[in-house]
């Protein structure tokens, strides 16, 4: 990327060329440092041509461009062509049909290896949901969902009232900005069945390295306390005001777990039950100084955000989850790789999303 191309992003001025500039030396790392390597087993020809449209829909979003235009442009820029070098996607035909085609790919979405750009660390995350609106068109729709007959459904959203939409879940990497599990729930699923299966059973360990989740207030219940610590797990979420003191007591009087009392060891035991009191100990410490975690947890915040205003994560025109499942999640897949990259380019990333947001046809 050109020194040239940063400093404006920074002073948030961007011109055609800047712009262009940006969106290729993105690409270019994200297929050489990711989609070489996406899938565990060796790629199909579908998953080749998956990979090149990936590639022309990150390129997309951050240009603004329609599908049309992106080819018009693809058919005068050598340096387009030879970063993407086309072999299945390389025509505006075969990109409609492709895209038509792409929903029948979703499962192998599942399969692949969630890589980033390059930045290691794996103990400090942060869990946080949000509703991903779906466009309902008509009436009808609208009685559909009442009814149940969708897995979308009617919610509350504090910027726009009553919306229709999926509540997303994302685990998020805080050392390597990237995505550790994400999952599209019901949106009345219990705060606890959610925080078992996505925190709990995903990043949770019995003797392993003691791993650190930050979460708000939506996820408080004394029982994600008690299970995180039985999982070796310092979780900071942010208590209700009116169960600080409560929650001090419920967590220094909990019962530890039963694998304690197969140790026969007098040393390892007492070792075992020490680095728990101590990790309680913590969880209440950090817990009740929440405030000081809240600017390491907004991270995850920018990743929605951009998300939903570069990579269009939002007014989807599907109603059923498994439709949803793989618009969503590679949204925030890439919205983490571009998050990586400026991050890396030392790029302010409100500015950087300011001047691409905006495009809302994208997948």
């Amino acid at each position: 990327m050109k020194i040239e191309t940063i400093s404006k992003i920074n002073k948030g001025e961007l011109d055609g060329e800047s712009t262009l500039d940006f969106a290729l030396s993105h690409a270019e790392k994200v297929k050489e440092g990711v989609l070489q390597s996406w899938f565990k087993k060796e790629a199909s020809r579908n998953d080749k041509a998956l990979n090149e449209f990936l590639l022309i829909e990150i390129i997309r979003s951050i240009l603004g461009a329609e599908p049309r235009c992106f080819f018009v442009l693809l058919s005068v820029s050598r340096r387009l062509r030879a970063l993407l070098d086309l072999k299945y996607v390389d025509d505006l035909e075969r990109y409609k049909y492709f895209k038509r085609k792409i929903k029948n790919l979703k499962g192998r979405l599942r399969e692949i290896s969630k890589r980033s750009l390059g930045t290691e660390g794996d103990e400090s995350f942060a869990f946080d949901s949000s509703i991903v609106t779906a466009d309902l068109n008509g009436y009808r729709n609208g009685k559909k969902v009442k009814k149940g007959e969708y897995d979308a459904r009617f919610t509350y959203s504090t910027t726009k009232g009553t919306v229709i939409g999926f509540q997303t879940l994302l685990l998020f990497n805080l050392e390597k900005f990237s995505v550790r599990k994400f999952e599209i729930y019901p949106i009345n699923a219990s705060t606890k069945k959610m925080w078992k299966e996505m925190v709990c059973d995903e990043i949770g360990t019995k003797g392993g390295k003691k791993k650190t989740v930050i979460a708000d207030g939506g996820f408080f219940a004394y029982e994600n306390y008690i299970q995180s610590a039985n999982h070796r797990i310092e979780s900071i979420i942010n208590p209700r005001c009116d169960c600080r003191e409560n929650l001090k007591e419920k967590l220094e009087n909990m019962s530890p777990r039963l694998e304690l009392f197969e140790i026969h060891d007098p040393e390892k035991k007492e070792k075992v039950m020490s680095e728990m009191k101590n990790l309680v100990s913590s969880i209440i410490e950090k817990s009740l100084n929440y405030d000081e975690y809240k600017k390491k947890r907004s991270t995850i915040e920018k990743i929605f955000k951009i998300a939903k205003q570069i990579y269009g994560v939002k007014d989807l025109h599907v109603y059923h989850k498994e439709g949803a499942y793989w618009k969503i999640f590679i949204g925030f897949y890439f919205s983490c790789l571009l998050y990586q990259d400026l991050k890396d380019e030392k790029i302010n990333v409100d500015r950087a999303v300011g001047l691409f947001a905006d495009n809302t046809d994208v997948w």
